[in-house]
């Protein structure tokens, strides 16, 4: 909701010490009043189920194209990922933007039908 204070994280993604992904997320600071770091290797999304409980019951995921700057490490062509994670009534938990270098990426994406 407008007004709402956000804790904001940015993280670079390297593989071999080249950058692959930077990853920058925005999360309701009520929800995650003490996380100031996460290891290196952490799922975020992990460490918001386990440590802090929160009730993530939905992401929706976008995944488009993308031509990045130098200032982004000049990481092109690539994909932008915008992923929304909410609780079961749909209110907003966490907004995450991650930049993928187009030349190192692959998306793979399965779909089960549920009630089969």
């Amino acid at each position: 909701p407008p007004g709402t204070e956000l804790r904001t994280i940015m993280r670079l993604r390297t593989i071999a010490r080249a950058p692959i992904a930077i990853d920058q997320t925005w999360i309701r600071r009520d929800l995650v009043e003490d996380l100031t770091s996460l290891d290196r290797d952490a799922s975020l999304l992990e460490t918001l189920l386990s440590r802090y409980e929160l009730p993530i019951d939905q992401i929706d995921e976008t995944v488009s194209a993308s031509v990045l700057d130098r200032r982004t490490l000049a990481m092109r062509p690539a994909l932008l990922v915008a992923k929304t994670m909410r609780s079961h009534d749909g209110t907003p938990i966490a907004y995450c933007e991650t930049l993928l270098r187009g030349d190192r990426y692959k998306y793979h994406n399965t779909i089960t039908r549920k009630g089969n």
